[in-house]
C-alpha cells in the first residue's frame, strides 16, 4: 500500500516538473523569439520610426487626449474601451513609436522582417497624420506591354538627351520708314514686354506615363494606371500646372515632359537634367513629380469640404550627402501643413526599390514627390500643385531675400531705359 502511495507520489512530482520545465522552456523560447526579433530591427533602423514631437504627436490616437482632459474634469466621460492609459495601450504605442511595429498590425512586423517586403529599405523620417508606421510609398511597375514609351518622332537636332533644342528668333529686316514720315521720328511702339524672371525651378518626371485610374475610360488595374500617348492625364499635366502656378507667382519655372523607358528611366532622366543644368545656369532646384500607387484611404484629404491630393516626399538615402535634401523635404513638410494641415503624408528615406538615389546627387536642392495616388483625379492634384507652388514661391523668395519679380526694380545697368517690373513669363 505504501509502496503504490510513492509511486503514485513520484509519478505526481515527476509529472508536475516535467510540466514546469516545460513551461520555462516554452517561455525562454519566447522570449529569445521576442528579443531576437526586437535586436533584428533595431539594428537595420538607422532612425527611429517616428521623429520628433511632431511625430509623436500623430502617432498618438485622438481618445489619448479626451483620457488626459479626464483627469481634469471630473465629469468627461472615458468613453467605451480600454483608457489610452491602459498596459495594453501604453505598451502598443511604446512599441510603435521604438520599432515601427503596431502590434494590432501583423503586416507591420512583416515590413520590417521578410525579405523583399514593401518596407524594405524605406525608413519613415517624418510621419504625417494619418500616415501609418508602415506606410511607405507603393510602387506598382506598369504592366509590360506599357514599359516602352511611345515612338514619338522627334524635331532635328533634338538630341537623345532630352536637350531642348536652341531657341533662335529671326532677323527681323528694319522697316523702312512711312511715306512722309519725318526723320528722327518716333513712330508709335507697344510697350516693351517684361522681363521673364530667372529659371530657378526644374520640374521633370522619371515616370512621365504615370497616370490616375478617374482619368482613365475603363481601366480598373493599378498597372495599368499609366498613359503614354496623352500627357494631359499624367503627372505630366501636374508638373505643368506646378510649372504655371510658380510662374504666376514670379518664380521662373521649367517643365519637361520627356519619356523614358520604365527601366533606366533614372538614368535617362538624369541626363535631362545636366542638360538643363547646363542651358540655364539660374536653376537651383530639380523637382521630380511621380505618383503614388497606394489607394485612395492613404492619399486623399478633404479640408473644409475641398477634396486634395496628398503629398509623401522621398529622399534617396544612396546619395552621399543625402542629409541636405532631407532637409529640403523637411522644409517642405513643415510648410505646406501649415497651409493645410494633414496634405503632407511625410518624408520616407529609401535606400532600395527602383532607384534609392534619384538623381538627388546632382543638386542639395533635389527632391522626388508621390502627388496623390492611383485613386486620386488631376483636379485633385492640381489643387495641391498650387499649394506647393505658394509654399516653393515664399521659400525661394525667404531664401534669396528678393523682392518678388513683379513688384521688382530695374537693374541700375538699364538705368537708360524706363523702369518697368519683372514678369513670369512662361518658360518651355
Amino acid at each position: 500500500m505504501r509502496f503504490r502511495q510513492a509511486l503514485e507520489w513520484t509519478r505526481d512530482a515527476l509529472g508536475g516538473l516535467a510540466r514546469a520545465l516545460g513551461t520555462v522552456i516554452a517561455w525562454c523560447v519566447i522570449g529569445s523569439f521576442v528579443a531576437v526579433t526586437a535586436v533584428s530591427i533595431l539594428w537595420k533602423l538607422d532612425a527611429p520610426p517616428i521623429q520628433g514631437l511632431d511625430g509623436a504627436a500623430a502617432a498618438l490616437p485622438s481618445r489619448f487626449y479626451a483620457d488626459m482632459l479626464s483627469f481634469e474634469i471630473a465629469n468627461l466621460s472615458e468613453g467605451p474601451g480600454d483608457s489610452s492609459f491602459s498596459t495594453k495601450n501604453v505598451a502598443s504605442f511604446l512599441t510603435k513609436l521604438t520599432t515601427g511595429i503596431d502590434p494590432a498590425d501583423p503586416r507591420t512586423l512583416a515590413a520590417q522582417l521578410l525579405p523583399g517586403a514593401q518596407g524594405e529599405g524605406n525608413i519613415i523620417l517624418i510621419q504625417g497624420i494619418g500616415t501609418g508606421p508602415a506606410d511607405y510609398p507603393v510602387e506598382v511597375p506598369p504592366a509590360p506591354h506599357l514599359q516602352e514609351p511611345a515612338e514619338v518622332p522627334l524635331p532635328d537636332g533634338y538630341p537623345s538627351t532630352g536637350e531642348e533644342p536652341p531657341e533662335s528668333t529671326p532677323q527681323q529686316p528694319a522697316e523702312e520708314p512711312a511715306p512722309g514720315e519725318q526723320p528722327g521720328g518716333e513712330p508709335e511702339t507697344d510697350p516693351a514686354p517684361p522681363a521673364a524672371a530667372p529659371n530657378v525651378v526644374f520640374v521633370y518626371h522619371s515616370h512621365p506615363s504615370e497616370s490616375y485610374l478617374p482619368e482613365l475610360d475603363g481601366i480598373t488595374k493599378i498597372d495599368e494606371a499609366y498613359d503614354q500617348n496623352d500627357k494631359n492625364v499624367t503627372v505630366a499635366a501636374v508638373g505643368a500646372r506646378l510649372s504655371e502656378e510658380l510662374e504666376k507667382k514670379g518664380v521662373g519655372a521649367i517643365h519637361s515632359d520627356l519619356s523614358y523607358p520604365w527601366r533606366g528611366a533614372y538614368d535617362e532622366s538624369r541626363k535631362t537634367i545636366k542638360t538643363a543644368m547646363a542651358k540655364y545656369e539660374d536653376l537651383n532646384y530639380f523637382i521630380d513629380i511621380h505618383r503614388d500607387a497606394a489607394r485612395k484611404d492613404k492619399t486623399l484629404l478633404t479640408h473644409n469640404g475641398v477634396a486634395y491630393a496628398k503629398l509623401y516626399f522621398v529622399v534617396g538615402q544612396k546619395n552621399p550627402n543625402y542629409e541636405e535634401n532631407q532637409a529640403l523635404a523637411e522644409e517642405l513638410h513643415y510648410r505646406i501643413e501649415e497651409k493645410i494641415k494633414g496634405i503632407s503624408r511625410g518624408v520616407v528615406g529609401k535606400k532600395a526599390g527602383s532607384n534609392g538615389e534619384f538623381n538627388q546627387s546632382l543638386s542639395p536642392n533635389s527632391i522626388l514627390i508621390e502627388f496623390g495616388g492611383v485613386d486620386n483625379t488631376l483636379e485633385e492634384c492640381y489643387r495641391t500643385a498650387e499649394v506647393l507652388a505658394e509654399v516653393l514661391a515664399e521659400m525661394h523668395w525667404e531664401r534669396t531675400e528678393a523682392v518678388k519679380a513683379n513688384a521688382a526694380p530695374s537693374e541700375a545697368g538699364d538705368a537708360a531705359a524706363p523702369a518697368g517690373p519683372e514678369g513670369g513669363a512662361k518658360t518651355q
